[in-house]
């Protein structure tokens, strides 16, 4: 699945880099594969595995990245 990281900012937006919210996801069971870029947006390209279809969307990554940083959507 690829994600953009504008739009996930869009929903939650923590206090870390693209980087460490790539680490962060993969440690969470989403193994983010590839980071690209285009344009002024990262895109992250994440295996997503058939048991968190909770997280085929924005708005159900952006609720896993929120509850990874202790954040409210």
């Amino acid at each position: 699945m690829k994600l953009s990281e504008v739009w996930l900012r869009e929903w939650v937006n923590p206090a870390i880099n693209t980087e460490q919210l790539a680490e962060q996801l993969t440690l969470a069971g989403l193994e983010v594969e590839q980071i690209s870029t285009l344009e002024e947006d990262n895109l992250f390209d994440i295996g997503i595995t058939p048991n968190r279809a909770d997280c085929l969307s924005v708005s159900g990554l952006a609720r896993e990245v929120a509850l990874l940083n202790q954040l409210s959507v």
